[in-house]
């Protein structure tokens, strides 16, 4: 599965993947969800789940490189 990483905003990315929308994406979604929240712990505020997307809405002067 492919993915690609849009900075919306200074703190703000969209992750897109490249997936129909479905029972089993929303899964797989969900998965990739849990795993980001561990990864990303104490930098994150939100993790939108969309349709074929996670949003990443970082705590300001979070530095992750």
């Amino acid at each position: 599965m492919e993915s690609r990483v849009y900075a919306i905003t200074e703190y703000f990315y969209a992750i897109e993947f490249d997936l129909k929308p479905s029972v089993d994406s929303i899964n797989i979604l969900k998965s990739i969800h849990e795993k980001l929240l561990v990864y990303l712990s104490g930098h994150v505020l939100e993790l939108p789940i969309g349709l074929n997307t996670i949003g990443v809405s970082l705590k300001k002067g979070t530095d992750l490189s």
